[in-house]
């Protein structure tokens, strides 16, 4: 949603930079936000490397911390951000450009679609008019 598309996701995706000194910052502003780090046996030292995930909630409100992504690396990333303002604060966000890399060098097949408009929004600079899903007769909700 930070570029303007929007997508139905399951969690948010914060992407951060993996190094000891940023490893104390980042357990320093979980445990102030009351994430549950001793429950979920989470060290300052795992900060501090490439590959680590730390999952708190759950879908559909969870928040992934990660500190590697495919297909671009947190310095390629943080040189290239962009700031959206969301609620009034000013919000680091990753560029469009690295996006579409991410997701390509991802290669899921959830991420089809999201290439599709990427391109489009890098090309064009606008978001493209997407079509209405309808449910059918035979549509029903799983529980």
């Amino acid at each position: 949603m930070a570029h303007g598309y929007y997508r139905t996701t399951l969690d948010i995706d914060i992407f951060i930079e993996a190094s000891p000194a940023n490893a104390d910052a980042a357990y320093k502003a979980l445990a102030e936000f009351g994430a549950p780090l001793k429950s979920l046996k989470v060290m300052k030292k795992d900060f501090a490397s490439e590959g680590t995930v730390i999952q708190i909630g759950v879908d559909p409100q969870r928040i992934d911390i990660i500190s590697k992504i495919d297909g671009v690396s947190f310095d390629e990333a943080y040189s290239q951000v962009v700031y959206k303002d969301i609620d009034g604060m000013k919000v680091p966000v990753i560029s469009l450009e690295d996006f579409l890399t991410n997701k390509k060098a991802s290669n899921r097949l959830k991420d089809k679609a999201d290439i599709a408009v990427i391109e489009h929004m890098i090309k064009t600079g606008t978001v493209p008019k997407l079509k209405k899903q309808h449910k059918t007769s035979n549509t029903r909700k799983i529980q």
